[in-house]
């Protein structure tokens, strides 16, 4: 009897990684064992709810405009280490469409998680940035740990995007202890500046005109040459333009280092154990497309099972990349809920269905 695995992200805003486990098992059974993934961004924590016998921290924090909202952060007592959620607190999800723009946006409530973690003394601490809604160069993850950002004439800025190119001096709080290790967790290599930068790769997602783009790319220039003064700082980085540049302040002051997310979630599940004693890997997104040949989630899973020469299947909710591509990727059977249902809004209406849909064509 074939052994099933799926490791499937989500369908986003429609089916939860775990959801779509468990429609693998209703259609194979037992034959069939899934594990959910995450990417770092939104769900993350919750994909990963039921891998440990985690302690959940309920903290009350500023959401990306200010607002209080509730988050949580899990903490593995075995190794005192915390996982915090970056999309949680400073989620582009939670900011109303009309509302966005990374100018007056802010990761206070991230650094507020942070904060809390710090004080109650776990040793290192793993931020999944993913899915902001800010571009504030982390500098509003220092202010929810105390740190205030001021201007030339000493008056106090919003720990926001705009407030980057007026940055003249810091306040440090004087009570923290040492900080434990920091790691923000990314797949995104991009740099911080540039084309391929924070601003102009991400700032128009979050609601910035072009005019607003170019405004953010010129403060976070300003505010890393500030910190290059300050701390003889390398800016050079692959990932450290992720979510808006959240690195780039916890870099310089607490010595963060920036991690692969993927790498961190795959050692979380065990994944590379449980592929090996699969016989096929059946994997999916909502959307196939290059980003997913650029060492996404996809592309690391079809790596482990081309590694211990498994089977790859996969279903997505929509295929944009050419059959020769897919192959590529390493999957020898795939299906596009878009293709099955013939119409993209009918595939988006009942996604679950097509899913079972094309677990039944498998073989």
């Amino acid at each position: 009897m074939f052994r099933i695995l799926c490791v499937s992200d989500k369908f986003k805003g429609t089916l939860t990684s775990t959801e779509i486990g468990f429609m693998a098992k209703e259609v194979w059974g037992e034959r069939c064992s899934f594990l959910p993934l995450a990417d770092g961004g939104e769900g993350t924590l919750d994909a990963l709810r039921h891998i440990r016998p985690w302690r959940i921290e309920y903290v009350r924090v500023a959401g990306p405009t200010y607002n209080e909202l509730d988050a949580y952060y899990f903490v593995d007592p075995s190794t005192n280490t915390a996982y915090l959620e970056m999309a949680m607190a400073s989620g582009l999800q939670l900011v109303p469409e009309t509302l966005r723009d990374p100018r007056f946006t802010t990761t206070r409530g991230t650094g507020q998680l942070i904060c809390h973690a710090w004080l109650h003394g776990v040793k290192r601490i793993v931020v999944f940035a993913g899915g902001s809604a800010t571009h504030d160069a982390g500098i509003g993850l220092l202010s929810g740990c105390g740190y205030q950002w001021l201007d030339e004439e000493g008056i106090p800025l919003p720990p926001q995007g705009d407030s980057l190119a007026r940055i003249a001096a810091v306040l440090e709080p004087p009570d923290l202890p040492p900080p434990p290790e920091l790691f923000i967790a990314t797949d995104v290599r991009n740099p911080l500046l540039g084309p391929l930068g924070a601003a102009r790769q991400y700032a128009a997602q979050k609601g910035a005109t072009s005019q607003v783009v170019e405004m953010l790319e010129t403060g976070t220039a300003l505010y890393a040459t500030w910190l290059q003064n300050r701390f003889s700082l390398t800016i050079a980085y692959p990932g450290i333009g992720a979510a808006g540049g959240l690195a780039l302040s916890p870099l310089a002051f607490w010595n963060a280092q920036i991690v692969s997310a993927t790498e961190v979630i795959f050692d979380l599940l065990s994944i590379e154990k449980q592929i090996a004693s699969a016989d096929i890997v059946l994997t999916g997104e909502g959307k196939l497309d290059d980003t997913s040949r650029q060492g996404k989630l996809i592309q690391a899973v079809c790596q482990l099972a081309k590694k211990h020469h498994k089977k790859v299947w996969g279903v997505f909710g929509e295929v944009m990349l050419s059959a020769p591509e897919v192959r590529d990727l390493g999957f020898e059977q795939w299906f596009s809920l878009v293709e099955l249902s013939g119409d993209r809004k009918l595939a988006m209406e009942d996604p679950g269905q097509w899913v079972k849909k094309a677990f039944s064509l498998f073989g």
